[in-house]
């Protein structure tokens, strides 16, 4: 078998197209060839509009070395891909997104090619003005088949489809000898070997990289989020659902999916959660093609809505009213509805344990066919941070459970399980990740020192962005250690979610309202022990850890 670096088992490569190519390659390949797997670049150019020298970044999929033909540079696109050779441009489609334009793989096989031959004739055979020996590239469409001439800088001898995965090692071959800038390769003796491997081993020997790793797993997790999509096709034939679902089980992701499918057959589709950062985020994530036939709507917007559309008042001063909120909003929006012509023709709730039984009837009043209308509710009981009691929901059959977190990494979901005193069960290929830390401090100045590091370690070093970092609290920014600051140290702090979303700051919000929602790296900040705390319950406790995907530090005051 070849060698394959970084070392892994094949099997373990997230992104599916490219692990389909790496286990062919290691089939067909003799055991003599080395293969680099997602070698990432990085060199300086010239900025010709700015004249500046700037930073060009890229990735190469696979990097064959082989002995006998040279070094052939591999470029791997997935998925239903095609070339439109009226625009020239290359396109693919996948889920929600629709179609979508894509970088033109040959030019990004070339470019990579470049860098490669660029760095190892630099470091190596600096004086020559090409490699002694044959370089090339190619480019390889698993999931297609392709048919009729191939696209300007393309030749048939470098353009693979997926029938030819049996026989890789032939076409690494005359691909190799196509690119021969002599009568035959020349074939690279150890020593050879040794010197190309020395040239671009350096990207290899770094330490990993904090975002690399949260990439790779990632890719496992979505992997584990797309086998959640088959549970709507089993509830297809039924027009009234409830599923309910631990943290991280995918009901989001299903609920807007639902809500797409909806919308797609035609139905104009009311989604409505009760969170305003979720509803912001949900409409944010809607493809283009679909939003006029989906509305987002928090569950207070919308009785605000339709008091406005109806000529009723809806007083902000009593935004303070827990009575208010709970009982007369959702009676003006059943007096708003009735006044207004505006039906929905299916429904779709997220964060439905939050909804109280007295909220359905005006929700099933605004669909088209009332009580009868299509409905979808997604709820987590264990989330029930607003409703005293139980939940109930207007739909007679029994709920679909969703038992699987594919959102968090095995360490964090096992935090929640403790938080719970219940197993949640996750998937045998779920990544473990880093381990949950649990720090405390004794005053203010080492508190924000705390929360300073850790932010220092996933953005300075770890290379996160800000938008991947979410500090939560129990209470409001004012009330905690982060009490007027601004920034911390370089890194800049905001309460807005549309500037945190932007990688404009880090965002800094109370778990109430970040329910819903989902963040790379949290820091659960003045978490104090359940039974000393007036401001957080074991639900909130449970909620603020299940926000982070990746990394989870939970930082509390001591005694």
């Amino acid at each position: 078998m070849p060698k394959l670096i970084p070392a892994v088992d094949p099997d373990d490569i997230g992104v599916d197209s490219e692990r389909m190519i790496a286990k062919a390659l290691m089939r067909t390949l003799p055991d003599h060839c080395v293969v680099y797997h997602s070698y990432p670049w990085l060199r300086p150019d010239r900025n010709d509009r700015t004249g500046n020298v700037t930073l060009s970044e890229g990735e190469v999929d696979f990097l064959i070395i082989h002995p006998d033909f040279g070094l052939l540079v591999l470029e791997v696109k997935g998925g239903q891909v095609w070339y439109d050779s009226g625009t020239r441009e290359w396109k693919r489609r996948s889920g929600l997104e629709g179609e979508k334009v894509i970088k033109d793989p040959f030019e990004q096989a070339r470019r990579n090619t470049h860098f490669l031959v660029e760095r190892i004739r630099e470091s190596a055979y600096p004086a020559e003005q090409y490699l002694p020996y044959a370089y090339g590239y190619a480019a390889v469409f698993p999931h297609c088949v392709y048919s009729g001439p191939t696209p300007p800088g393309a030749e048939p001898v470098i353009v693979w489809d997926g029938r030819d995965l049996d026989a890789l090692d032939k076409h690494v071959e005359k691909a190799l000898k196509a690119w021969c800038r002599g009568e035959k390769p020349r074939p690279l003796d150890k020593g050879a070997m040794q010197t190309v491997q020395r040239a671009i081993s350096p990207a290899f020997r770094l330490s990993p990289a904090l975002f690399r790793m949260i990439e790779s797993e990632e890719e496992r997790l979505v992997r584990l989020t797309d086998e959640q999509l088959r549970l709507l096709d089993i509830l297809s034939a039924h027009e009234r659902v409830v599923v309910q679902g631990v943290a991280g089980s995918g009901k989001t992701m299903l609920a807007r999916t639902q809500a797409a499918r909806f919308a797609e057959a035609g139905r104009k589709t009311l989604f409505l959660c009760y969170n305003k950062g979720l509803a912001g985020w949900v409409e944010q994530s809607l493809p283009d093609h679909l939003r006029d036939r989906i509305t987002v709507r928090h569950f207070h917007r919308l009785c605000n809505e339709k008091a406005h559309e109806a000529g009723l008042p809806f007083d902000p001063a009593m935004a303070g009213d827990r009575n208010f909120w709970m009982e007369i909003a959702p009676e003006i929006l059943l007096e708003g509805v009735s006044a207004t012509e505006e039906r929905f023709d299916a429904i779709v709730v997220d964060e439905g344990q939050d909804f109280h039984p007295d909220w359905w009837l005006p929700i099933e009043s605004i669909n088209a066919k009332g009580e009868g209308g299509p409905l979808y509710i997604f709820c987590d009981p264990a989330q029930n941070l607003f409703i005293e009691g139980e939940s109930r929901y207007p739909v007679e059959a029994p709920p679909l459970n969703l038992t699987l977190n594919c959102r968090n990494t095995k360490n964090i979901a096992s935090t929640c399980s403790r938080i719970l005193g219940v197993s949640i069960a996750t998937s045998s290929h779920a990544p473990d990740g880093t381990e949950v830390k649990q720090l405390t401090y004794p005053n203010r100045k080492e508190g924000r020192q705390i929360v300073k590091d850790e932010l220092d370690a996933w953005i300075k070093r770890g290379r996160l962005s800000s938008a991947q970092v979410a500090i939560m609290t129990p209470v409001k920014k004012e009330k905690t250690i982060l009490e007027g600051l601004d920034s911390l140290g370089p890194h800049k702090l905001t309460d807005d979610y549309a500037a945190w979303q932007a990688g404009m700051g880090i965002l800094v919000t109370t778990i109430r309202a970040f329910k819903g929602l989902e963040a790379d790296a949290v820091i659960l900040l003045d978490a104090q022990e359940i039974e000393r705390s007036s401001h957080m319950s074991n639900a909130d406790y449970y909620v603020g850890c299940s926000r982070a995907k990746h990394l989870l530090t939970v930082a509390r005051l001591t005694s």
